[in-house]
C-alpha cells in the first residue's frame, strides 16, 4: 500500500497541471449533478403544490412524463456498457 501511495504521490507533484484539471473537472461536475437533482426536486414540488399530492387526475401521466426519459437514459447506458465491454474484449485477443 506504501508503493501505491508513493507512486500516486510523485504523479501528483510531477503533472501539477493535469491534477489541478482533474479537481476543477470533478468539482464543476458534482455541482452540475447537484444543480440538476435540485432542479428536478424543486419542479416536482412545484407540480405537487399545484395538483395535489397525488398529482389529482394528471397522475398517469406524469408518472409517463418521468419514467420515459428514465427508461431511455437507462437503455442507453446499458448498450454504452455492452460496447466498451467489447472493445475490451477485441483489445485481448
Amino acid at each position: 500500500m506504501n508503493i501505491l501511495c508513493t507512486l500516486a504521490y510523485s504523479q501528483i507533484k510531477r503533472k501539477k497541471s493535469r491534477t489541478a484539471i482533474t479537481i476543477a473537472a470533478i468539482s464543476l461536475s458534482t455541482a452540475l449533478l447537484t444543480a440538476v437533482i435540485n432542479f428536478a426536486v424543486s419542479g416536482n414540488t412545484m407540480v405537487q403544490g399545484f395538483l395535489g399530492e397525488d398529482y389529482g387526475e394528471f397522475g398517469s401521466a406524469y408518472t409517463l412524463l418521468l419514467l420515459i426519459p428514465a427508461a431511455i437514459l437507462g437503455f442507453d447506458h446499458c448498450n454504452g456498457c455492452d460496447r466498451d465491454l467489447q472493445c475490451f474484449s477485441n483489445e485481448r485477443q
